[in-house]
């Protein structure tokens, strides 16, 4: 059993327990830290989407820090089980939404809510091409609200480039071979 520490919000000094041979990789201690630094008090009362949840730690996170619903797009059933449980341990199931299935096909149906923040942490083989294609999905089917910003984790090396509809929302961070890129869909 592997743990990961929540260091800041609610559940600051808990522990979340996953398994050694889990299907994902959840983001580094160190970027997740400098991520949540950078947009935590952006979280209080609004949504979360955590896109390729895997551990579910980057909404968790959010729900620590006081959003008011989180979302998790997931498709590996027993990790959705796992899921389920860790949020249940953490007393905030009620606030927590699960998607099971596919992510592209889950987000090319409409949205029953908006969320301002949308985390995508695909596995590093999934192509810019799919996160693109994802992206367009959020936008198009009202996953996203007014100004919402996409933080997308990829390869250092993976190159991606985002679509002309989307400008860049902040500066990218980055720690050993991941970065996170923070992108804004253009109004109008």
């Amino acid at each position: 059993m592997n743990r990961i520490r929540i260091t800041m919000g609610e559940f600051k000094g808990r522990w979340v327990k996953t398994r050694k041979d889990a299907p994902y990789r959840p983001v580094p201690a160190r970027l997740r830290e400098a991520l949540f630094n950078r947009i935590g008090g952006g979280m209080r009362g609004v949504g979360f989407l955590d896109v390729y949840a895997g551990s579910g730690i980057m909404g968790i996170y959010a729900l620590s820090l006081g959003c008011a619903v989180a979302a998790f797009l997931e498709q590996d059933p027993t990790v959705v089980r796992e899921l389920r449980r860790r949020l249940a341990e953490l007393g905030v199931s009620e606030r927590a939404v699960i998607h099971r299935g596919d992510v592209l096909k889950v987000t090319r149906n409409p949205a029953s809510r908006a969320y301002a923040w949308a985390f995508l942490g695909p596995p590093f083989a999934v192509t810019n091409r799919t996160c693109r294609r994802l992206m367009r999905n959020l936008a198009a089917q009202g996953w996203l609200t007014p100004g919402a910003v996409v933080i997308l984790q990829r390869h250092v090396k993976s190159g991606f480039a985002a679509e002309a509809e989307w400008e860049v929302a902040a500066p990218p961070l980055t720690h050993g071979e991941n970065t996170l890129l923070f992108y804004r869909k253009k109004s109008g």
